[in-house]
C-alpha cells in the first residue's frame, strides 16, 4: 500500500470539492470573505493594522467571459485579468490570496549572542516533522528582549500556521497547538497568522498540504535549492469553500487521515523494529560482540600498519602528496592502561586522548581517525556530454541505496566535483542525522558527487569497505558526527569533523566473520 499517495489522494479530493457533499443553502464563501475584509477595516480603526495592509484587498471573480478577474475590495479603479490560469470552483467557493486571510510575516535568525539556555523557544526548519512542531529535536531558545524586541513581527502565537519556504523539501507545515507559548522561527518559514477567529487556518493547513499552489510559485534556485519569497507566500491563490463546508471537509480529513496514520504507524512500528533489530547488529558489530574473537587473527595494529605503508608508497609513486598523509596518526594504549595518540611519522609527541574513548573494545582490536584508514577528497569534475550525478537526492536513506542520476554536463551544477570509486561510502555532510549514507557500486565507479558528501574511499585492501560501510551506517559513527552539526538552514559538519572521526578497527579476519553474520541477520531481517 503506498500510504503516501492514499493521503496525496484524500487532500486532492478535499481541495476540489469532492470529498465531502455540498450544500446549496450553506452561505458562499465571498459572505466570509466580506466578513474578514470588514474585521480587517475595524482593526485599521483600533490602531491594530495600519491602511496600507487593507488598500490593497481584492475581490477575485469570474466574468462573463469565463475567465478570471481581479478588482479592489474598496471598488477603486478597474478589474484586471488574472493572467495565471485559475480553475473553475465548485458552487459557493471563492478564490482569495493568502494576504486577505491572514498576515504572513518572514522568520528572522538573530544574532549568535541571543541564543540562551532557557528562554523564549526559536524553531528550525528540523522541528517541523510529520506535519507538526517537534521542539524536543535539538530544542533553541532566545533571550525575551530579543523575542519582543528585533524578531517581535515574527513572533508565533497559539493557532499560527507555519510554513517553510526553503527546500527542498517545501511544504512542511505545522498549526501551533493551544499548549505551545510563544516562540520565534528562522527565515526558512512564514508565520501566518488569522486576521478573524472565522479565518480558515485549518483549511489553508490541508489546502497547502496538497502543494499545488506552493509548487505553482515556487522558485528553484542553486544546487536544487527551491524557494518561495514572502511575497509570493502573500499573493499565493488560495480556493475558500463556504464556512460550513470548510467544517465538514477539515472534519472528514481528520478522521480519514486518523486512518492512514494508524495503517501508516503498523508499517512504521514494523519497520521500526526492523530497523532496531539492524541498529542492534550494528552497534554489536561496533562494539566487538556478534561473532567470536580469534586469538589467532592478526591484530589490528598491523593491518594499520600496512595502511600506513601503502598510503606511503602512494606518495612515492605520486598518487598522493606528502601532506595527504603526514596528519595520520596511530592510536595505542599506554603503560598507564591510557589512551593515547601520536603523529604516524613520530615527529611530535604523543598526548592522551583518554576522554575521548566512547566504549572499550576488544583485544586485538585499535582505534583509528577516519582520515587515517582513507584516501583524502579527491576533486573530479563532469565530463563527457552526460554524467551520473549523486546528491543529496540521489540517496534513498531508507535503504541506503544510490539511484542512478544522469544529467547534461552543461547543466552541472558547482557542487559536482567530488571523486568516488567502485566501493567508496558517501556520507552526506548536510543534515547527518538523515543518514543518507551508501555505498558506491561497481556500475557507478565513474560518477561525480556533490561536495556536501565525505567520499570515505579505503586506502588498500585490508580494510573490508563492505564493514567501514556498516561501520559509518551504525548509530555511534551517525550519533558521532550529529554533535558537531552547525548552522540553521541546513545544519551541517565539517570535512575535518569526518576525518576526526573514532573508528573501533577489528582484525581483518574477524571483519570479514563480522559482515558475513551481518548480511545473513540483514538478509532474514529483509
Amino acid at each position: 500500500m503506498d500510504i503516501k499517495k492514499l493521503r496525496q489522494k484524500l487532500l486532492d479530493l478535499a481541495i476540489r470539492g469532492e470529498l465531502v457533499p455540498q450544500d446549496p443553502n450553506d452561505e458562499p464563501a465571498s459572505e466570509l470573505l466580506s466578513r474578514i475584509h470588514e474585521e480587517k477595516l475595524a482593526m485599521v480603526e483600533r490602531g491594530e493594522l495600519k491602511p496600507k495592509d487593507v488598500k490593497n484587498d481584492t475581490v477575485i471573480y469570474f466574468g462573463s467571459d469565463g475567465l478570471p478577474y481581479e478588482k479592489r475590495a474598496d471598488d477603486k479603479g478597474e478589474s484586471t485579468p488574472i493572467e495565471r490560469a485559475i480553475r473553475k470552483l465548485p458552487s459557493g467557493w471563492a478564490w482569495t490570496r493568502m494576504r486577505m486571510v491572514a498576515r504572513v510575516e518572514a522568520g528572522k535568525t538573530p544574532g549568535k549572542d541571543a541564543f540562551v539556555d532557557e528562554g523564549i523557544p526559536y524553531f528550525k526548519m528540523y522541528n517541523l516533522r510529520n506535519q507538526a512542531i517537534d521542539f524536543a529535536f535539538h530544542p533553541q531558545f532566545i533571550k525575551p528582549e530579543i523575542h519582543y524586541g528585533q524578531l517581535d513581527k515574527s513572533r508565533i502565537h497559539p493557532g499560527d500556521l507555519i510554513m517553510n519556504i526553503v527546500g527542498p523539501p517545501l511544504g512542511k507545515l505545522a498549526i501551533v497547538p493551544n499548549s505551545f507559548p510563544e516562540a520565534n522561527t528562522n527565515q526558512a518559514a512564514v508565520v501566518i497568522h488569522s486576521y478573524s477567529p472565522e479565518a480558515p487556518i485549518a483549511w489553508l493547513f490541508y489546502y497547502l498540504s496538497e502543494m499545488s499552489e506552493i509548487n505553482n510559485v515556487s522558485i528553484r534556485g542553486s544546487a536544487g535549492q527551491v524557494n518561495i519569497s514572502v511575497n509570493q507566500s502573500r499573493e499565493m491563490f488560495v480556493a475558500i469553500p463556504p464556512l460550513a463546508e470548510q467544517l465538514r471537509i477539515v472534519d472528514a480529513l481528520d478522521k480519514y487521515l486518523a486512518l492512514v496514520d494508524g495503517i501508516e504507524r503498523d508499517l512504521a512500528d514494523l519497520d521500526g523494529l526492523l530497523a532496531q533489530l539492524k541498529s542492534k547488529v550494528l552497534d554489536l558489530a561496533v562494539r566487538g560482540e556478534l561473532v567470536e574473537h580469534d586469538p589467532g587473527d592478526e591484530p589490528a595494529s598491523e593491518l594499520l600498519s600496512r595502511i600506513r605503508e601503502e598510503k606511503l608508497a602512494m606518495v612515492g609513486r605520486g598518487e598522493l602528496k606528502p601532506k595527504d598523509v603526514k596528519n595520520d596518526t596511530v592510536i595505542f594504549t599506554g603503560s598507564d592502561g591510557l589512551r593515547y595518540e601520536k603523529p604516524a611519522d613520530g615527529k611530535a609527541e604523543a598526548k592522551c586522548i583518554e576522554g575521548e574513548i566512547p566504549f572499550e573494545i576488544p583485544e586485538g582490536w585499535s582505534w583509528a581517525r577516519l582520515s587515517t584508514l582513507c584516501l583524502p577528497q579527491e576533486r573530479r569534475l563532469p565530463s563527457g556530454e552526460r554524467f551520473n550525478y549523486i546528491d543529496i537526492g540521489s540517496i534513498d536513506n531508507s535503504r541506503n541505496l544510490i539511484c542512478s542520476n544522469e544529467i547534461d554536463t552543461a547543466n552541472a551544477p558547482s557542487r559536482a566535483s567530488r571523486c568516488v570509486h567502485a566501493g567508496s561510502i558517501v556520507f552526506s555532510m548536510v543534515r547527518p542525522y538523515l543518514r543518507n549514507i551508501a555505498q558506491v557500486p561497481v556500475s557507478m565507479k565513474d560518477s561525480v558527487a556533490s561536495n556536501g558528501f565525505y567520499v570515505a574511499t579505503k586506502a588498500c585492501n585490508v580494510l573490508d569497505e563492505y564493514f567501514l560501510f556498516q561501520l559509518l551506517l551504525s548509530d555511534y559513527a551517525v550519533n558521532s558526527i550529529n554533535l558537531h552539526m552547525k548552522g540553521d538552514n541546513s545544519p551541517s559538519v565539517r570535512k575535518e569533523d569526518m576525518d576526526a572521526l573514532l573508528l573501533p578497527i577489528p582484525p581483518l579476519d574477524e571483519q570479514r566473520r563480522i559482515v558475513k553474520r551481518a548480511k545473513e541477520v540483514f538478509n532474514l531481517l529483509d
